[in-house]
């Protein structure tokens, strides 16, 4: 049973520490890519609005100085012209325009033939419209010595309010997605608790074949430590036992998980709650040690009084 017990904590905690260590690399992922958003904004923007605006104001001349020595295969400025002047026919004159950059993933983008996957800033989706219609641009910005220009640009109709519904150019994502950062962290939490647990009913199982009666000193000291230990962790499973509803509220707010993910929530805590149950059997044991002096048999009363009554020891 000991041997179990052990094997059963040592797995659960692995599990555990895999789990938010995998939280933790999709943090350091997010991190990398809010990096890259903010360096798109500062790169893509400028060049993106006077590109745009030259389109708009018709000084396509000006417009064309924003385009890359080394565009895409196949891009020119006089096919932009001929492309948005269609637009203008279809969609009418826009009146206002709005830009939106957004980082791209070198690594991962699906990038027209001819761009120099290193030289990639970032895109920016251009928005035209007016009282009727509207239409967009997506404009791809890429580094050429110290300038920012644009190699590729793709004309769309059928506005969305939402650019990020506009056509893709890339996948900015890490491969880790909100989803299932989500659902570690609901599994996470509660092997964490699991692991505690197992750790505290070993402590405790070992502590009650060792000592079948406190007799000395020592054996109440090494009691009251291992309690204490015990409440503890007992007090850290309380304090995180919150973050799995949360978690599981917040996905379902956000849109990132169903219905049927509230069963990530849900077993993982019943699971808590049933080794807890079972574990409860240990601690009862513990309580009712016998101690052989009546100074001892106080203190046990008490350090076992607040072990059920408070949330910390008071020694």
């Amino acid at each position: 049973m000991k041997r179990l017990l052990v094997g059963g904590g040592v797995g659960v905690l692995l599990l555990a520490v895999g789990a938010m260590w995998r939280c933790g690399k999709f943090i350091h992922r997010v991190a990398g890519v809010v990096e890259r958003e903010e360096e798109a904004q500062r790169l893509c923007g400028p060049v993106a609005e006077t590109f745009a605006k030259g389109l708009m104001t018709g000084d396509y001349e000006g417009a064309g100085r924003s385009i890359a020595t080394a565009p895409a295969s196949g891009f020119a400025m006089e096919g932009v012209t001929q492309i948005y002047q269609l637009a203008l026919q279809n969609y009418g004159e826009p009146q206002e325009m709005v830009v939106d950059v957004r980082a791209v993933n070198p690594e991962r983008a699906s990038l027209p033939e001819g761009v120099d996957r290193n030289a990639v800033v970032g895109k920016a989706i251009v928005r035209f419209w007016n009282e009727e219609d509207g239409f967009y641009g997506v404009l791809l910005c890429v580094r050429e010595g110290d300038e920012v220009r644009i190699a590729h640009a793709a004309f769309g109709g059928a506005l969305p309010e939402d650019p990020d519904e506009i056509v893709d150019l890339d996948d900015t994502s890490d491969g880790t997605s909100a989803r299932t950062v989500l659902i570690s962290t609901m599994i996470a939490v509660p092997l964490l608790c699991l692991g505690m647990l197992a750790a505290g009913t070993l402590m405790l199982r070992s502590f009650v074949q060792r000592v079948p009666e406190i007799i000395t000193r020592a054996q109440m000291d090494e009691f009251k430590k291992i309690v204490a230990r015990c409440m503890r962790m007992a007090l850290v499973v309380r304090s995180i036992g919150w973050i799995p509803p949360v978690v599981l509220v917040l996905g379902f707010v956000i849109g990132e998980l169903v219905w049927l993910d509230l069963l990530y929530c849900v077993v993982p805590l019943l699971l808590v709650v049933g080794v807890a149950k079972l574990c409860g059997g240990i601690e009862e044991r513990a309580r009712a040690l016998p101690v052989r002096e009546e100074a001892l048999r106080a203190e046990r009363n008490h350090v076992v009084d607040v072990w059920v009554n408070q949330p910390r020891p008071d020694w």
